[in-house]
């Protein structure tokens, strides 16, 4: 095999890979996006129907059919739409981000609005890429799972890294990736894989062949944090990643979804009326993307078990315990005109780290429980850890 040390090294990666170009258009709100899916594949499941349910799944107050311009389905796979950015980011991501904690690039002065100073690289910066597509909009098939085995062996790679993993875990003559994985160590490749996302509860991790490198999800001693303050001049800690704070730093009104007979308490997935939490900071137990675009001022979200992940999100937010999130209730509910006003993200020392992500998926292998898997752990973004996207979102309020 290829010494690792000596020459460059070549990584495969198995993705869901879409390239975006994009055109001005005479719409303010929304510009044309080329949206490039490679080849044209299977006609098992009709070309159009997958470019519209992609859309479906990212379109914010716009029908797929009126935002789509073309759908190219003869010679390969794509489509033209109408988009905002927000739209058009969400279909980048994964394939992105893998990718540069491999192998990305050193930069220097990294950080994020100020946040998390540094240098930023990947493991292995020198590495070539090869990219091989196994994931589509309906799911990652077996059958595109080994091709891509078949082509990356073939191809000579040195490392195999596949950040993918199935609800259920699997008998290693029926798993696919425990078969092409098998077929990549006789070659003297190394495969690594993901533990998987549904943690913290036991046997839960999904790759458990012997023959593969199983990575969980870590912490680093670097946190983000945030804090809400209320009209009262209380603090509450949380969990976010802000670059700014609510607008300047005025305190705005502050409501919480009490519910009725077809509501749950808390619910800001249905909102009967926009103008109920326009210009507001929202207090929830439950949210969907749809609510960043009703103008609401910031959202502080009740969540025991996402503590320890601080995210991004389109305006300011914050993420708190269930006992906080109680004691904001109690101050909304206690006085007349309640208000708050969301911070600026800060970098705080985690004593503690590292500890196993609370969404990372958990052993025992549930197959040959002899043999520890996820045998190592890693820090992946969400964790202090800074990772690429093909382009950036610049909160607002």
């Amino acid at each position: 095999m290829t010494s690792l040390l000596s020459h460059l090294v070549s990584l495969a990666f198995f993705i869901s890979f879409i390239l975006l170009f994009s055109s001005a258009s005479s719409n303010e709100e929304r510009k044309i996006y080329i949206v490039y899916m490679g080849a044209q594949h299977s006609s098992r499941y009709p070309t159009y129907e997958l470019h519209l349910n992609l859309l479906k799944e990212i379109l914010v107050n716009c029908s797929p059919s009126e935002s789509l311009v073309y759908s190219y389905q003869r010679s390969f796979s794509g489509f033209a739409a109408k988009l905002s950015i927000d739209e058009a980011e969400k279909l980048n991501g994964h394939g992105a981000h893998t990718a540069s904690t491999a192998a990305g690039r050193t930069v220097c002065h990294a950080n994020l609005y100020g946040l998390a100073k540094g240098m930023a690289r990947g493991a292995v910066p020198s590495a070539r890429l090869a990219v091989y597509k196994v994931c589509w909009l309906f799911g990652c098939t077996d059958q595109d799972i080994l091709a891509a085995f078949d082509d990356a062996i073939s191809d000579g790679v040195d490392i195999i890294s596949l950040s993918v993993g199935g609800d259920i875990t699997a008998d290693y003559f029926q798993d696919p990736i425990a078969i092409g994985a098998f077929h990549a160590m006789a070659n003297e490749i190394l495969m690594s894989t993901a533990a998987g996302n549904a943690g913290p509860y036991r046997g839960t991790v999904s790759n458990v062949a012997p023959w593969t490198l199983v990575a969980a999800a870590s912490s680093i001693d670097r946190h983000i944090i945030d804090k809400v303050v209320t009209g009262n001049h209380v603090s509450t800690l949380g969990a976010s990643v802000n670059t700014f704070a609510t607008k300047n730093m005025d305190d705005h009104p502050l409501i919480y979804m009490q519910g009725n007979a077809t509501i749950l308490p808390g619910d800001c997935t249905a909102l009967p009326d926009i103008n109920i939490v326009k210009g507001k900071i929202v207090l929830c137990k439950y949210f969907s993307d749809e609510i960043f675009s009703t103008g609401i001022k910031g959202l502080i979200f009740i969540d025991d078990s996402s503590l320890d992940v601080s995210d991004l999100y389109p305006v300011p937010f914050i993420t708190v315990s269930s006992l906080d999130g109680l004691n904001l209730l109690s101050y909304i509910n206690n006085t007349k005109n309640p208000v708050a006003n969301i911070h600026k993200s800060e970098e705080v020392f985690d004593s503690e780290a590292p500890l196993v992500a609370s969404f990372s998926s958990r052993g025992p292998n549930t197959i040959t429980p002899d043999i520890l898997k996820p045998e190592l752990t890693f820090w992946p973004p969400g964790h202090g850890l800074h990772q690429c996207q093909a382009s950036s979102t610049t909160q607002g309020s």
